[in-house]
């Protein structure tokens, strides 16, 4: 009984997930279902059966986290075993895009990136906090998972306005499909002026500029008031 797998990985030649790998068998069970499973992660991958001679071949896709897996066949009664290595490259950390650091953004804001790619497929993880440290004490969202090289946030997840001075930190890092987390993007800041802000700059500087202009005229009032009683 023997048992071959195709491609043959190697640390420097690894497989990627979505990789196309063959497994075949000879000298099993004749006519006989046999159970092709990933033993290291415990997955099942398929079950294929026997020609009348004992001999298999399957062909699947490669998953699973970074490292060796050990790929088993059995019949029920002999079992044997090979195995692949799966990529451990950690994928790049992205190039913030939008809103531009320091800069002014909506309350549903559009956070965007650059693409990063990798054989094995990426998701992004999205942060947004109002410290640059990013305690959970903090964070203000984290989004997982996310397929696009960008985010805009619902309504439920709008951002408060707040001063230039005390703006919103964001970032974002890669994940691949194997597993491998790739390191964080360095941080930008943002901040949501929104309507309430510049509405009360813009009362705050009428209220200064009224007064002023009170003052002014009362003071010319009383200037005339002076010179009249003067007579």
């Amino acid at each position: 009984t023997a048992i071959t797998i195709s491609p043959v990985t190697t640390e420097t030649s690894p497989a990627h997930v979505g990789m196309s790998v063959a497994v075949s068998g000879t000298n099993f069970k004749a006519s006989s279902p046999i159970t092709i499973t990933d033993t290291t992660s415990g997955l099942l991958l398929t079950t294929v059966t026997s020609d009348a001679d004992g001999a298999f071949q399957v062909t699947f896709e490669a998953t699973g986290s970074a490292g060796q897996h050990i790929i088993t066949a059995t019949d029920g009664t002999d079992t044997l075993s090979v195995s692949f290595i799966m990529e451990s490259q950690v994928p790049s950390a992205p190039v913030l895009v939008w809103p531009d650091d320091g800069g002014k953004a909506e309350a549903q804001a559009l956070f965007d990136w650059e693409d990063v790619t990798d054989d094995s497929g990426v998701t992004y993880t999205l942060q947004v906090a109002t410290r640059n440290d990013f305690t959970p004490a903090f964070m203000i969202l984290e989004k997982t998972g996310l397929t696009a090289s960008e985010y805009t946030l619902t309504l439920g997840e709008a951002l408060e306005s707040t001063k230039q001075e005390e703006p919103y930190y964001w970032r974002v890092k890669v994940i691949d499909g194997a597993s491998n987390e790739g390191e964080w993007s360095p941080f930008w800041s943002v901040y949501v002026g929104g309507f309430a802000f510049e509405l009360a700059g813009g009362i705050l500087y009428a209220i200064m500029g009224g007064g002023g202009l009170l003052l002014l005229g009362l003071g010319y009032w009383l200037g005339r008031r002076t010179a009249f009683s003067s007579f």
